[in-house]
C-alpha cells in the first residue's frame, strides 16, 4: 500500500538532500494554519521509498504531482478534529478522511510526512510557487 499519493512527493535535482534522521517523533507536528501558511501554493520535493517526486499544493484542492510512475493528480484538505492532511488519490476503497492522512512535520528547511504510527515515509526542501510547473 502507497503511503502517499503515487509516493506523495519526492525530490529531483535537489542539491541537498534532508534525511528522515533530522525529524524525530518528538518535533511538533505543523497545525493546520501552520500547513496553511507552509504548504498552500508551494512546491516540495522529496523522497520517498529510494524514490524521488515533486508536487505542488494547489490552492483549490488539488495536488499535482510528478514522481517515479509518472504525473499524478489527487485532492487535499484538513481534518480539523485532529490537525491532519489528508489526501484522495483515488484508489478504489480509499476513504480521504481516514486512510490518507498524517502529519507534516517541518524542521529548519526540511519538510516530512509523519505517518499515524509514528513512522516518517517522506522527507524533503519546500520551495516556494509552483516551482515545477506543475
Amino acid at each position: 500500500m502507497r503511503f502517499i499519493t503515487p509516493a506523495f512527493l519526492a525530490l529531483i535535482g535537489l542539491a541537498s538532500v534532508a534525511t528522515a534522521q533530522e525529524i524525530s517523533a518528538e518535533d511538533p507536528a505543523l497545525s493546520i494554519e501552520e500547513m496553511q501558511a507552509t504548504l498552500i501554493g508551494n512546491s516540495w520535493a522529496f523522497t520517498q521509498d529510494g524514490a524521488q517526486f515533486r508536487e505542488y499544493f494547489d490552492p483549490n484542492g488539488e495536488l499535482r504531482g510528478d514522481g517515479a510512475d509518472g504525473k499524478y493528480t489527487a485532492h487535499w484538505k484538513y481534518r480539523d478534529e485532529d490537525d491532519l492532511f489528508c489526501w484522495d488519490n483515488g484508489e478504489i476503497g480509499m476513504d480521504p478522511m481516514t486512510d490518507g492522512c498524517a502529519q507534516f512535520v517541518k524542521k529548519g528547511e526540511t519538510l516530512a510526512v509523519r505517518r499515524l504510527d509514528g513512522e516518517i515515509s517522506a522527507v524533503g526542501v519546500l520551495t516556494q510557487g509552483n516551482a515545477f510547473g506543475l
